[in-house]
Order: C-alpha cells, then sequence, then structure tokens
C-alpha cells in the first residue's frame, strides 16, 4: 500500500479532512520554499504536542487531527505547525535543494 493511502485511511474516521496527495504537498512545499515562508534546512527545534491538534497545517492547510503534529518555530520566532507526512516532504524537498546547489 503506498504511503499517501496509508495517511488517508489514518484520517478515516477522524473528522478531519482527507490530506491532499504527496504531488500536491510537494508543489505546496516548493512554492513556501521560493516564498521563505518554511526555512530550507531543518528545524532546530521540533515540538510534538497536542496542543497543536487543533490548528491547520501550514504546508497542506488541513487541520492537524489525530496525530498531534509538529511545532517548529523558526527565525522570526511565529511557529509552523505540520503534518508528519508534511513534515517529511518538506524535509525532502529542502535537502534536495541544497544538493542542487552545492557546487560539485
Amino acid at each position: 500500500m503506498s504511503e499517501d493511502m496509508t495517511d488517508r485511511r489514518a484520517m478515516a474516521g477522524t473528522g478531519a479532512d482527507p490530506l491532499p496527495d504527496e504531488a500536491t504537498v510537494r508543489q505546496r512545499v516548493r512554492g513556501l520554499l521560493d516564498r521563505a515562508v518554511l526555512p530550507g534546512i531543518r528545524p532546530t527545534e521540533i515540538r510534538g504536542e497536542e496542543a497543536h491538534a487543533q490548528q491547520d497545517c501550514t504546508i497542506c492547510g488541513v487541520k492537524i487531527a489525530g496525530e498531534g503534529g509538529f511545532g517548529m518555530p523558526p527565525a522570526e520566532g511565529e511557529v509552523l505547525v505540520v503534518h508528519r507526512r508534511c513534515f517529511r516532504l518538506w524535509t525532502e524537498e529542502a535537502a534536495e535543494r541544497e544538493a542542487d546547489a552545492d557546487p560539485v
């Protein structure tokens, strides 16, 4: 089973909106990285808290429900709240950009 299907099944029965597909989330991540809404490096502080469960994900816009979510304070001090899957896709996209930017 694909990870995307697993994510959608995990949301079933929670009353939460389904998460967008992986390609859509990756596109949103790239746009947020381009506009510097998301930092291009892995955050130095990550908190998993139930308090984030009623907030919307900074990346996909869907309410964090059933998993707690991650909270990350960027340099400006505003907390970013994201789903686990959105966080994984963000860090993958950021690492790919960093690798592309490194001179060989």
